[in-house]
């Protein structure tokens, strides 16, 4: 008898060897796909950010034309009357928040931080998509308190002429010091052109800790020690205004000054100006060009 052998052939059957070489081929496709997902995924971020920024710039737009002047930087128009709080609070109206504002209102006439928890409420265009701090856009100091990623120009909002406010320090969200907060601009009476005047810029949420060496954060309801949705405010630290007060980048969070504008950026920082409209501006400009900017009557120009 004649003893035949062969051996089963499987089809389909993939070796160790072949299996190894498929998966080495995935991981590097994975590896030259990752970073331009990445590309994608941050470019649509930047247009996200330069959405929410030109948002609120035709808010502040649409405001002066119901109110004839921007919005103070912070504080009431008038004394106890109608809202207190920052340019972000009196611009509610105007980016579909009505309700957010008509939660904030008292029974004696004003709409403020503290009433009916509004302090807490999250406002979805103040927050950038490029801010690692803001999360699910609030934070816990004492109470869950609902953070901006985008700054206010004081130079704009408020009256730049006046060196300092002596609440500038601790950051009274009821201040009565009208005329420094109130600059009661007028889009026209911008000198140096809307197109060239900075209205907003980029602003880490949170710097450093709570009641940390480092204790910086931007509330858009209210401003409360050094926690203030703006920059560029005179007297609020030896550098926040003038030339020294140069926006940052490659900002770390726990090292950040809450007093400046600033951006994880190494290359850009995103900003609104005046006209309504909002891109990017260069890491490379220099302090003197970034303060010409921020003054609405300095004589200045983005291209000088």
């Amino acid at each position: 008898m004649i003893m035949h052998s062969f051996k089963r052939y499987r089809p389909g059957a993939f070796t160790l060897i072949e299996l190894i070489v498929v998966i080495s081929i995935i991981a590097v496709l994975i590896a030259l796909l990752l970073p331009a997902i990445q590309k994608v995924r941050a470019a649509a971020a930047r247009v996200k950010s330069l959405n929410n920024l030109k948002q609120m710039s035709l808010a502040c737009h649409n405001y002066h034309d119901a109110n004839a002047t921007l919005p103070p930087a912070q504080g009431a128009r008038r004394l106890g009357v109608g809202v207190i709080g920052p340019v972000h609070f009196h611009i509610l109206d105007f980016i579909e928040q009505g309700n957010v504002l008509k939660n904030a209102e008292s029974p004696q006439g004003y709409a403020r931080w503290d009433v009916n928890g509004t302090f807490g409420r999250v406002i979805p265009i103040y927050l950038s998509p490029t801010d690692p701090t803001v999360m699910d856009g609030q934070a816990n100091f004492g109470a869950m308190w609902a953070l901006a990623s985008y700054g206010y120009n004081f130079q704009v909002f408020g009256n730049g002429n006046i060196k300092s406010s002596p609440d500038v320090a601790s950051g009274n969200p009821n201040t009565t010091n009208i005329p420094f907060w109130f600059g009661r601009t007028r889009l026209e009476t911008i000198q140096d052109g809307t197109s060239n005047t900075i209205m907003f810029a980029e602003k880490i949420a949170q710097c450093g800790e709570w009641l940390g060496p480092v204790d910086g954060a931007s509330l858009w309801s209210c401003e409360f020690n050094s926690r203030r949705p703006g920059f560029a405010i005179n007297g609020a630290s030896a550098s926040s205004a003038g030339p020294g007060c140069m926006f940052q980048v490659s900002a770390k969070p726990a090292t950040c000054d809450c007093n400046l504008a600033s951006t994880t950026s190494s290359t850009e920082i995103l900003v609104a100006y005046c006209d309504g409209s909002a891109r990017p501006l260069a890491a490379s400009t220099a302090p003197a060009i970034w303060w010409s900017a921020l003054q609405p009557n300095d004589g200045g120009d983005l291209g000088n």
